[in-house]
Protein backbone atom coordinates (compact mmCIF):
# COMPACT_ATOMS: atom_id res chain seq x y z
CA UNK A 1 0.00 0.00 0.00
CA UNK A 2 2.64 2.36 0.80
CA UNK A 3 4.16 1.92 -3.27
CA UNK A 4 0.68 3.01 -4.07
CA UNK A 5 0.78 6.33 -2.05
CA UNK A 6 3.98 6.90 -3.10
CA UNK A 7 3.13 6.18 -6.88
CA UNK A 8 0.29 8.75 -5.89
CA UNK A 9 1.99 11.25 -4.23
CA UNK A 10 4.71 11.53 -6.95
CA UNK A 11 2.00 11.41 -9.56
CA UNK A 12 0.37 14.68 -7.56
CA UNK A 13 3.82 16.52 -7.52
CA UNK A 14 4.64 15.84 -11.39
CA UNK A 15 1.01 17.38 -11.84
CA UNK A 16 1.50 20.49 -9.98
CA UNK A 17 5.26 21.21 -11.73
CA UNK A 18 7.08 20.08 -9.65
CA UNK A 19 10.10 17.24 -9.04
CA UNK A 20 9.47 14.84 -6.56
CA UNK A 21 12.02 12.25 -5.35
CA UNK A 22 11.96 9.23 -2.49
CA UNK A 23 14.53 8.23 -0.02
CA UNK A 24 14.19 5.00 1.55
CA UNK A 25 15.53 3.07 4.55
CA UNK A 26 14.67 0.46 7.37
CA UNK A 27 13.91 0.85 11.73
CA UNK A 28 12.36 -1.52 14.26
CA UNK A 29 10.89 0.07 16.88
CA UNK A 30 9.59 -1.96 19.67
CA UNK A 31 9.70 -5.74 21.73
CA UNK A 32 10.67 -3.44 25.73
CA UNK A 33 7.95 -2.86 28.38
CA UNK A 34 6.75 0.92 28.34
CA UNK A 35 4.66 2.24 30.62
CA UNK A 36 1.33 4.09 30.28
CA UNK A 37 2.15 7.26 28.98
CA UNK A 38 5.90 6.74 28.13
CA UNK A 39 7.80 5.95 24.58
CA UNK A 40 10.50 4.16 22.78
CA UNK A 41 12.04 5.78 19.62
CA UNK A 42 15.31 4.49 17.27
CA UNK A 43 16.54 6.71 14.43
CA UNK A 44 17.61 5.66 11.06
CA UNK A 45 19.79 7.28 8.15
CA UNK A 46 18.27 8.37 5.18
CA UNK A 47 20.90 9.90 2.98
CA UNK A 48 19.17 12.91 1.65
CA UNK A 49 16.49 13.27 4.30
CA UNK A 50 16.02 17.06 5.61
CA UNK A 51 13.72 18.08 8.12
CA UNK A 52 10.37 19.45 6.87
CA UNK A 53 9.93 16.19 4.15
CA UNK A 54 6.97 14.29 4.47
CA UNK A 55 8.04 10.63 6.15
CA UNK A 56 6.03 7.82 5.31
CA UNK A 57 6.09 4.50 7.50
CA UNK A 58 5.31 1.05 6.07
CA UNK A 59 5.32 -1.83 8.67
CA UNK A 60 7.24 -5.33 6.89
CA UNK A 61 5.07 -7.51 9.30
CA UNK A 62 1.55 -7.02 10.44
CA UNK A 63 1.52 -4.00 13.07
CA UNK A 64 -2.07 -5.01 13.86
CA UNK A 65 -1.40 -6.55 17.64
CA UNK A 66 0.94 -4.02 18.55
CA UNK A 67 -1.29 -0.95 17.09
CA UNK A 68 -4.72 -2.36 18.87
CA UNK A 69 -3.07 -2.89 21.93
CA UNK A 70 -2.36 0.73 22.37
CA UNK A 71 0.41 1.91 20.35
CA UNK A 72 0.47 5.33 18.45
CA UNK A 73 3.27 5.38 15.94
CA UNK A 74 5.07 8.36 14.60
CA UNK A 75 8.13 9.45 12.45
CA UNK A 76 9.68 12.70 10.96
CA UNK A 77 13.36 13.57 10.15
CA UNK A 78 14.48 15.00 12.80
CA UNK A 79 18.29 16.16 11.47
CA UNK A 80 20.08 16.11 8.07
CA UNK A 81 19.97 12.18 7.32
CA UNK A 82 18.41 11.54 10.44
CA UNK A 83 14.48 10.10 10.73
CA UNK A 84 13.11 9.23 13.74
CA UNK A 85 10.34 6.87 14.44
CA UNK A 86 8.60 7.15 17.76
CA UNK A 87 6.18 4.73 19.48
CA UNK A 88 3.77 5.75 22.24
CA UNK A 89 1.87 3.25 25.20
CA UNK A 90 -1.61 4.52 25.48
CA UNK A 91 -1.56 1.90 28.41
CA UNK A 92 1.50 -0.35 30.30
CA UNK A 93 2.15 -2.90 27.76
CA UNK A 94 5.15 -4.70 25.99
CA UNK A 95 4.87 -3.45 22.16
CA UNK A 96 5.81 -6.16 19.29
CA UNK A 97 9.01 -5.45 17.50
CA UNK A 98 8.04 -4.54 14.28
CA UNK A 99 10.62 -3.18 11.28
CA UNK A 100 9.15 -0.37 9.33
CA UNK A 101 10.37 0.63 5.87
CA UNK A 102 10.98 4.68 5.55
CA UNK A 103 9.98 6.60 2.76
CA UNK A 104 11.51 10.29 2.99
CA UNK A 105 9.89 12.57 0.19
CA UNK A 106 11.93 15.10 -1.51
CA UNK A 107 9.75 18.04 -3.70
CA UNK A 108 11.46 20.79 -5.23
Amino acid sequence: MARHLLTILLLIASQLGSTAQSMNSTVTVGGGALLAGACSSATATVNGALPKMAVILNPESDPIPALTAGISVHAWVSSANTVTVRECALLALTPNSVTWDITVIQRQ
